[in-house]
């Protein structure tokens, strides 16, 4: 919730440029994107050349939006929350298994947000939004294959091929409303994200599964904090006009 809560009213203000929090709560956002500056200063570098690469390659114009950094810092508390959850639990292994995997995809899936997050085109936005989720749910699938359950791997590659597809085409579709043609994916990115989380809570009470509910309400965590946030700046907002 510590991170989780910064990084989404970070990607908030990347997306909403005019908004900005009073000075009293602004400063939470402010150290932390200092934090991520330096994050950004030594993986950013490494990865140029290759966004080089590609564009003399394809001929494209790719730029790596900071964005990317939000998004890595969120969909690390997940893996993160994961891999502290199983190790609790005596699943030492697993949790070896799953970490690098899990924080390559979600390295891999915020570069992917980052160059894509500044295009206008429907694509562009819809891929902010889809692609992510693909990947995390590809790799996701893959631990459980490596565990030897064949058929859980499949029904959840599944699931998250439609998962993607779906908000694929909610980040396209939002892009032709007003306002929202530079980020509506990384505003539909963020509505899977809390719907995952609270999917995973109800699978967790469901089933009994302390492991799952843990991870869905660390996601939902940072969703709170944030919301708690942003009302206590627009009560100061009103207080302050009045």
């Amino acid at each position: 919730m510590a991170v989780g809560g910064p990084s989404i009213l970070s990607i908030i203000e990347s997306v909403l440029v005019d908004h900005q929090l009073v000075p009293a709560l602004q400063w939470i956002v402010d150290g932390y994107n200092r934090i991520m500056a330096v994050l950004g200063a030594a993986v950013e570098p490494l990865v140029q050349p290759a966004i080089e690469w590609v564009n003399a390659r394809f001929g494209w114009g790719l730029v790596l939006d900071p964005v990317w950094r939000p998004v890595f810092a969120l969909g690390m508390v997940v893996v993160v929350a994961s891999a502290r959850t199983a190790i609790r639990g005596g699943e030492l292994r697993n949790a070896l298994l799953a970490g690098p995997f899990s924080t390559a995809a979600v390295f891999i899936a915020a570069l992917v947000v980052g160059l894509f997050a500044a295009g206008t085109g429907w694509a562009s936005q819809g891929a902010v939004a889809g692609a992510p989720l693909l990947l995390m749910g590809a790799t996701g699938a893959a631990i459980v294959f490596a565990r030897g359950q064949f058929n859980e791997a499949r029904i959840g590659l599944l699931l998250f091929s439609q998962f993607s597809a779906l908000f694929f085409v909610l980040g396209a579709g939002l892009s032709f409303v007003p306002g929202l043609a530079s980020c509506s994916g990384v505003l539909a990115l963020g509505g899977a994200i809390a719907l995952w989380g609270a999917l995973v809570v109800a699978a967790g009470l469901s089933t009994r599964e302390r492991l799952f509910t843990r991870i869905g309400l660390t996601i939902l965590g940072g969703f709170v904090a944030a919301g708690l946030i942003l009302a206590a700046d627009w009560s100061l907002k009103a207080l302050s006009a009045g």
